[in-house]
């Protein structure tokens, strides 16, 4: 299966490279002008990519499931950030943090704190370079604020409605 997933990459590369070298023979004006935007446009975006790539490594590298359960046994603000904070700078697929955080759950981390943490994996930190490019630095920020409290503000509700129950 692999194999043709590969073959399939290839082709599609193959496909590009020639459709970019029959621009290149028919129309140099049109060429040079994609590849000053496409240069253009990488100068502005790998800064970006570098700052995610090196957040997502931290990430990995100190975010422990010892440390999540030390920073959610905090008192007040500090705990629900982060989870937000966690919440952001987890890589993959929500699928594989689930036997994590039922691990978690039984150790005592509150079902809002968990709410919080899986809210904030909608805020995709490897979109961020895309985000910053078609919108602005500006528009991420209060973007990703907003959606940062209304994770923290559904947690608090889920463990509100929890306490009731």
């Amino acid at each position: 299966m692999k194999n043709k997933k590969e073959n399939k990459q290839l082709y599609f590369l193959v496909v590009v490279l020639i459709f970019y070298l029959s621009i290149l023979l028919f129309n140099q004006k049109i060429f040079l002008s994609a590849s000053v935007f496409f240069f253009t446009l990488m100068l502005k975006i790998i800064p970006a990519f570098i700052f995610v790539f090196i957040l997502m490594t931290m990430s990995n590298y100190f975010i422990t499931p010892e440390k999540v359960i030390k920073f959610s046994s905090k008192k007040g603000i500090k705990k629900w950030l982060f989870m937000v904070i966690a919440g952001l700078l987890s890589a993959g697929p929500p699928l594989v943090w689930y036997p994590l955080l039922a691990k978690l759950k039984n150790q005592g981390l509150s079902p809002g704190l968990i709410a919080t943490y899986m809210y904030s994996k909608a805020l995709v930190i490897s979109f961020f370079p895309l985000l910053i490019f078609y919108f602005s630095l500006k528009y991420v920020v209060i973007l990703y604020g907003i959606l940062a409290i209304a994770s923290i503000i559904q947690g608090i509700i889920i463990d509100t409605l929890i306490r009731l129950d």
